[in-house]
């Protein structure tokens, strides 16, 4: 309720962009849900000529109960059937992804209110909301606050992920290109060496994935939540644990062979970022 309240302190204010930081799963949609509701109430009351809503008469929120730029994209032009004051205040979701390139340019089209949620704001981030932070509520303060959990962090090490691998020349591989997502195929006329620290961020090894992932499966409930039946669904849920130890799993041998020497017809085989 207080990034809420913050929220309405910056709009009277007329300071047209604002950042609400909340960890993951502590409620960000839920405040932007509540936020638009109060401001149609608002806008309801203000519409048939009544005195702004009362906050005693105003129902509980589970809060108050519970809480106490790409060169190779076209630019947005201006475009008549949606004039640039279609939307009086406009909500992005994981703002520290959605202020760039394209989306950039829409979100700066309207003319609005901008109104950024994210759990993990860059400097890039800020400087977009113009500073301007309304709330900045932790996972500390979550789960202080009992909203969200500790969590354990359960290490799934493989081969690679820790010494990295080498693709022999003459081998085909899948390269993407980072803005546009194109694809394509080459052949390596040199032997591809790499490191363990470029895994993922540059070479995505899809069989060392499905390695992690098929040890997570088979150690759910044995070793990371033992006596257990149900298992969060989610993403967010699955974040929920935290580690005091971290535990390793070590692929096999003929796992750790299949992870970057693949045929160029066998799914397994590695892209590489450009």
């Amino acid at each position: 309720m207080q990034a809420i309240r913050n929220l309405e302190t910056s709009f009277a204010e007329d300071r047209p962009r604002a950042l609400i930081q909340m960890a993951t799963g502590s409620g960000k949609t839920f405040t932007a849900v509540n936020a638009i509701y109060r401001l149609i109430q608002r806008l309801y009351f203000m519409l048939q000529g009544e005195p702004d809503l009362d906050p005693e008469a105003e129902e509980p929120s589970l809060f108050d109960t519970t809480l106490g730029s790409s060169t190779s994209q076209a630019p947005v032009a201006y475009n008549p059937s949606i004039p640039i004051e279609t939307f009086d205040v406009i909500f992005t979701d994981e703002c520290h992804r959605s202020i760039y390139n394209l989306w950039r340019q829409v979100l700066e089209y309207f003319d609005a209110f901008l109104v950024g949620l994210t759990a993990t704001p860059s400097k890039q981030t800020l400087g977009f909301f113009n500073k301007n932070l309304v709330m900045e509520y932790g996972h500390e303060d979550a789960v202080a606050d009992g909203v969200n959990v500790d969590f354990d962090v359960y290490r799934i090490l493989t081969e690679i992920s820790q010494r990295g691998s080498r693709v022999e020349a003459g081998m085909s591989v899948d390269k993407r290109d980072r803005l546009t997502r194109e694809r394509r195929w080459e052949q390596l006329d040199d032997a591809l060496v790499y490191a363990a620290p470029v895994l993922v961020r540059e070479v995505v090894a899809e069989d060392q994935i499905r390695t992690a992932l098929r040890s997570f499966k088979e150690r759910i409930f044995t070793e990371i939540f033992p006596g257990r039946t149900e298992v969060p669904k989610s993403g967010s849920g699955m974040k929920a644990w935290r580690t005091r130890r971290t535990s390793r799993i070590r692929t096999s041998s003929r796992e750790r062979s299949s992870k970057t020497c693949a045929p160029p017809w066998n799914n397994s085989r590695p892209s590489r970022w450009t």
